[in-house]
This record gives C-alpha cells, sequence and structure tokens, in this order.
C-alpha cells in the first residue's frame, strides 16, 4: 500500500470492499451509509474526508445501473468529502438526468454541495476523465454557471471561474456568464475566468468581453509578454488593464 499513489490506493480499496461488501448492491450501500461520520463544517474534517474516496469510486464502478440510491449516497459524501470523480460517469452515461439533480443542487444550503455542481461539469477536470459532449457543446454548462456565479461563498465562485476556464480553451468566443437576471452583489476578480498562458487574438477579445459584462467600463492597455518558451524558460502571462466604475470594486 504505500507504494502506491492515491487514484491507486483508491482503486485497490475499493476492489476490496467488493469482496466484503453484500453481493446486493443497494445493501451495500446501506453500509457504507452507516460508516459516514456526521456533517461538519470543520474543514480539517473535511479533508479526513479523504477515507471515502473508494466508497465513491465503489459507487462509481458499480452504481450506473442503481440511479437514484447512487446519486442519494454520492450526495451524501460529497458533503463530506468530494466526489466530483465519481458523478461524471452518470453526467456521461444519463446526462438529462443528472443535469436535473444539478440544478437541484446548485441550490443547496451546503456550498460543498453546490461546488460539486461547478467541479463536476468541469469539461477539462485534472485527474479525471473529459467530458467530450460538454467540450463540443458548453451551453448545459454555462446555464448551470449561471446559477453559481453569484453564490456566497468563495470556493463555488473560483470553481465557477476554473469552469468557464475550462470552456474559453475550446470556446474562446463564447461568454459563459449567464446574461440574465442582475448581480445582486458587486463582481471581484475572483468572479473572473482567469486565461493562461498566451491567448491568441480571439482569446484576449473574448476575456475582453467578459470583462465588460462583468460591469467593467474599459479594457485598454492589452499586452503580450512574450510569444514562445523554450524548456527551463518561464511562461509570462498576458493582462488586461481595466477601468472600474467608479464605485468601489473587489480585488
Amino acid at each position: 500500500m504505500q507504494a502506491l499513489k492515491l487514484k491507486d490506493r483508491v482503486l485497490l480499496i475499493s476492489r476490496r470492499l467488493e469482496e466484503f461488501l453484500p453481493r446486493s448492491y443497494p445493501d451495500a450501500l446501506e453500509v457504507l451509509t452507516r460508516i459516514m461520520d456526521p456533517v461538519t463544517t470543520d474543514k480539517e474534517e473535511f479533508m479526513y474526508g479523504f477515507r471515502l474516496m473508494p466508497v465513491a469510486h465503489f459507487v462509481e464502478i458499480n452504481g450506473l445501473a442503481h440511479f437514484d440510491e447512487s446519486i442519494a449516497v454520492l450526495y451524501e459524501i460529497t458533503k463530506r468529502h468530494t466526489v466530483e470523480f465519481a458523478i461524471r460517469p452518470f453526467l456521461l452515461e444519463q446526462e438529462k438526468r443528472t443535469l436535473s439533480i444539478l440544478r437541484k443542487w446548485a441550490t443547496d444550503s451546503s456550498e460543498d454541495v453546490r461546488r460539486l455542481v461547478s467541479e463536476n461539469t468541469r469539461p477539462r477536470l485534472p485527474w479525471a476523465s473529459r467530458l467530450g459532449p460538454f467540450i463540443d457543446d458548453p451551453t448545459p454548462v454555462i446555464e448551470l454557471m449561471g446559477l453559481l456565479k453569484d453564490d456566497d461563498s468563495l470556493n463555488v465562485r473560483r470553481s465557477v471561474a476554473n469552469n468557464l476556464n475550462d470552456i474559453s480553451k475550446d470556446h474562446p468566443t463564447r461568454i459563459a456568464w449567464s446574461r440574465q437576471g442582475r448581480r445582486s452583489r458587486g463582481a471581484g476578480v475572483d468572479r473572473c475566468a482567469q486565461t493562461s498562458g498566451n491567448p491568441d487574438t480571439s482569446q484576449v477579445e473574448a476575456a475582453e468581453g467578459r470583462i465588460r459584462h462583468l460591469h467593467f467600463r474599459e479594457v485598454r492597455g492589452r499586452e503580450q509578454v512574450q510569444e514562445t518558451a523554450t524548456a527551463g524558460d518561464s511562461l509570462h502571462r498576458s493582462f488586461c488593464k481595466i477601468e472600474c466604475e467608479t464605485k468601489p470594486q473587489g480585488l
């Protein structure tokens, strides 16, 4: 076990669970539900939730045929730890049904559940399989981000920004913020999508459009620091200088 990396450990424990849990999947879920600790807002305890990763993986590989029961368990796990990897197969296999669940979770009282809505639907989530259908057409994801872009939780808003950044890599001209409704709070930098590397002209123009949509008055001073880099070099980002509204803005 000590020689294995994290994901390999998760896989090993998940397979061992199959050997000792009841053969009936619903009965196995009942056992796994009983081992969960009470929900807490203590983030150290949330990190301790890594021990639930094999449980989430068990649901991921065994639960597609039991949608309702599996989603209910993943909902409980994500309040204690993350299940952003485990729920993606459900999104790919039963897209409409899973999206309907995620729309409800976008207004859940738990910020961890709301953050899952964004992290789970990131088309290019690190360590996870890519969501091909949403890379091709991110419209369903954009609609979900519209429900979360003004969330009270900074962690949720950062996840939304990361999700939008994923989308911008394949659709640089798309504005990922929902244009419907009014923002209840001023938009800080954390509500912006960050562009990485050296974006081409279309990407910069798309970023400028997003900044204007966030109610900044003007975009100016576009600068490209460098165009190429070789092994061992540093790669610098481009920045847009912006002139804000007259009222104070978060930085």
